[in-house]
Formats: structure tokens, sequence, C-alpha cells
């Protein structure tokens, strides 16, 4: 009897670790920006642009709005002694394959090139460049490490990127 008890827990134990759903999906991501959650940035894998003659520090995210696949964030980051506030509205794209992330697309926007004054060049596309931000909870801001698997799916996702925080 005991060899039969064995062999149904590890049974299951097996069954358990087929049981990978993947990275998150659009639902996660919905819930990590949840309604009055305070999100900063850890670590990111580009260096902001100096603002005023100052890099933006201490920045954060809040969830204004969220409908479907759009999502609008209230957004803030100091310089100097001040804090600039500012909404970012973003469209969240779910990829393709079982273990691809889901996308947020914030702020893509269409230019047209001028070759010279007269002359407007038909509508381009900016470059799409691939950024990384390691984010956390600020009810999480006590803790000092811990974060290891995610500086890990950082490094494994930009891994020419350099943390800049």
């Amino acid at each position: 009897m005991s060899a039969f008890i064995l062999y149904c827990s590890l049974g299951l134990a097996a069954a358990a670790s087929l049981d990978y759903s993947g990275r998150p999906t659009i639902d996660d991501l919905k819930k990590f920006y949840g309604p009055n959650k305070a999100i900063f940035v850890l670590g990111r894998s580009f260096s902001p642009q100096p603002v005023k003659g100052y890099i933006p520090h201490c920045i954060w995210s809040q969830q204004d709005f969220l409908d479907g696949h759009t999502l609008m964030l209230l957004e803030a980051y100091g310089i100097g002694t001040e804090i600039v506030y500012y909404v970012v509205n973003a469209t969240l794209n779910k990829e393709t394959g079982r273990d691809a992330p889901p996308m947020m697309n914030a702020a893509l926007a269409r230019y047209r090139r001028r070759t010279n004054a007269d002359d407007l060049q038909g509508d381009h596309e900016p470059p799409r460049i691939r950024r990384c931000e390691l984010l956390f909870w600020e009810e999480n801001k006590h803790l000092i490490g811990g974060f290891d698997l995610c500086t890990q799916e950082f490094d494994n996702l930009c891994p020419y990127g350099k943390r800049q925080c």
C-alpha cells in the first residue's frame, strides 16, 4: 500500500512540473498594473534623457484607466527638486507563441520625413527598440534583494542592455 501511495505522489509531482503556462499573459499584465498600485522602476536597459540638465530619478507608474487592450498610466519622475507628472497611453498585444511575453506599445507615433521645406516623403514608422525595465510594487520597497529571477529574465530579454538604476 505504501508503494502505491508513493507512486501516486510521484505521478502528481511529474504532472505538475509539465503544467508550465509560459510567461505572463495580458491578464497578468493588467493585474500587475492594478488600480491604486504604485509601481517603481528598479532597473532599465536604457538611460533616460536629461531633463533641464538632470537625469530623471524615482520613476513610478500607476494605472489611471484600463479598458480591453488600452491602458492609460499616470507616471511621474523627479528632476532636481521637482516632480513631473504625465500620462502614457499604451496598447496591450498578445505575441504569438507559448513562451512569448505580452507586449506593451506606448506612444507609437507616425511621422512624416521632410527632405526639404516643400517636399514631404510618405509616412514612416520610427525604428522599434526593445527597452526593458525591472519594476516592483511600492508595497515591496522594503525588500533589498530577492529579485534574482527577475534580474535573470531581464538579462535574457535584453542581453545587450545595461541596468542603469
